[in-house]
């Protein structure tokens, strides 16, 4: 594993360009887990009634590619 001395010493020898996308790696990285954080906050006390409801409403949706056990 790298340590974060290596790491810190990698990124000082990167471009600007390169370093950017890092940047932005990171950046989205952070994004991602902040919305795992919210649709767990979200669905956290449901009753069973509530989650069949939600899942019955989402099943159809482009974007509902999983069980929510996968997204969780």
């Amino acid at each position: 594993m790298t340590t974060r001395e290596e790491i810190k010493a990698k990124l000082d020898t990167l471009s600007d360009a390169a370093f950017e996308e890092v940047v932005k790696i990171i950046e989205r990285q952070t994004y991602a887990e902040r919305q795992m954080a919210a649709l767990r906050n979200f669905a956290e006390g449901w009753t069973p009634e509530e989650e069949a409801a939600w899942l019955e409403g989402t099943k159809r949706r482009p974007w509902r590619t999983g069980s929510t056990e996968d997204a969780l």
